[in-house]
């Protein structure tokens, strides 16, 4: 049975004329994918949402890969693209009109600042919806200032994974409240439930769990992840072991990345080599979070941290860095310790209280995992996203002001 779009006695008649139609049919979105494409967080919120509330399609300004093929098995419609070069842009919008015709899209939902001027010039001529969620990176610079500032006067709703973000985009582009909905990132309990306690000690054993504590840090060994001070508070943390067995501990850093051959550099000089071991990209990756004595993220700046999230549905203790999102799942220190980003002394501290207060730590852990398990459900976001989308498609476009002008 077909959800009714919401009406608002504020429509214009084409507005209104337009959720009349909807009231016959599903919601349907367009998620307009930058980068190159891979979005586990999106296949997760696609797989958890309704069918018959919501009609999701994907398209990718990147080429085909695995991620494609994947959401294809899944049962998804997915077209990439393949326009990260700027000239082949024009043939791109042309393909991407197309689709909001063919598929009679209400929604284009543009995940990123690469895909949202694409979104809202073709949403501008077809007099679409636009609903913008900046990714990583977005920070844009004077170069594109102008093109940002478009963005956030014609985009028609923002959907932001905090109330930080919330704030900096009222305060920094003066967006209303009423333009921005906070939505955390989906996880879906089944992928937790599901982890084999014979994998989990399997991982312990192989990482050497057995014999001291186990932290394991999983995220991308780029600039953004914050490894060199992780290395270097571990390395205060070692020194500190010699002379307390409870410190005595190993690292293990999950996934790939272009600084992992000056991170295995800086760890052999600093005497590591037999304590920290770099796992590569690992298709178990969360198991190995579990079989964690202390998840650590150290990251220098991100939007939404996935691994946050992943420690405390596993009920891990969890040391991290501050950030985009963060007090808003850690709390103030009630579910794990937070520390600012690339201070050294603090994350070494935040370590040795941690691996010498387990019991505690654990304890801190267990709670955060019973409060954010429905926070962060699947079932439960993607309700609230097709509810966004409903308003959105049901509301005056704010693109009709510019298409007048043209005209």
């Amino acid at each position: 049975m077909s959800v009714l779009l919401p009406t608002n006695g504020a429509l214009s008649n084409s507005a209104g004329l337009r959720s009349a139609a909807a009231l016959l049919r599903p919601v349907r979105v367009l998620h307009l994918i930058s980068g190159d494409g891979r979005d586990p967080g999106l296949a997760t919120l696609l797989n958890a949402t309704e069918r018959q509330t919501c009609e999701s399609l994907v398209a990718t300004l990147s080429a085909a890969n695995e991620w494609h093929a994947q959401l294809q098995a899944q049962g998804h419609k997915v077209t990439a693209l393949d326009c990260l070069s700027r000239h082949r842009y024009p043939l791109a919008s042309w393909q991407l009109r197309r689709i909001l015709l063919q598929e009679r899209i209400d929604v284009i939902h543009a995940h990123g600042h690469d895909a949202a001027p694409m979104a809202l010039a073709v949403a501008m001529q077809l007099d679409r919806r636009v609903i913008v969620t900046p990714l990583p990176g977005d920070q844009a610079g004077r170069r594109q200032a102008r093109l940002t500032d478009w963005i956030h006067q014609r985009a028609d709703h923002f959907i932001v994974s905090s109330q930080q973000e919330r704030d900096r985009l009222m305060t920094l582009a003066r967006i209303s409240a009423a333009r921005i909905s906070v939505l955390p990132w989906v996880q879906s309990p089944s992928r937790f439930d599901t982890l084999l306690p014979a994998e989990v000690a399997r991982l312990r054993t192989e990482f050497g769990a057995a014999a001291r504590p186990l932290l394991v840090c999983a995220t991308r060994l780029s600039s953004g992840g914050g490894h060199r001070y992780l290395l270097e508070a571990f390395a205060r943390l070692t020194r500190a072991g010699l002379t307390c067995a409870g410190l005595n501990a190993s690292l293990v850093l999950v996934g790939d990345g272009p600084l992992q051959s000056s991170l295995a550099w800086q760890a052999a000089e600093a005497g590591l080599t037999d304590r920290v071991q770099f796992a590569g990209w690992r298709a178990d990756a969360l198991a190995l979070l579990a079989a964690a004595d202390v998840v650590v993220h150290p990251a220098v700046h991100e939007n939404w941290p996935t691994t946050v999230c992943e420690a405390l549905l596993l009920g891990r203790p969890l040391v991290t860095t501050d950030g985009n999102g963060i007090r808003e799942l850690v709390g103030n220190n009630e579910r794990g310790l937070i520390v600012p980003p690339a201070d050294v002394e603090a994350l070494w501290a935040a370590l040795a209280w941690t691996i010498t207060g387990l019991a505690e730590a654990e304890a801190k852990a267990e709670r955060g995992r019973r409060e954010l398990r429905d926070y962060l459900d699947a079932g439960r976001v993607a309700r609230e996203h097709v509810g966004c989308y409903q308003r959105v498609a049901a509301v005056q476009s704010s693109h009709e002001p510019a298409l007048r002008a043209a005209g």
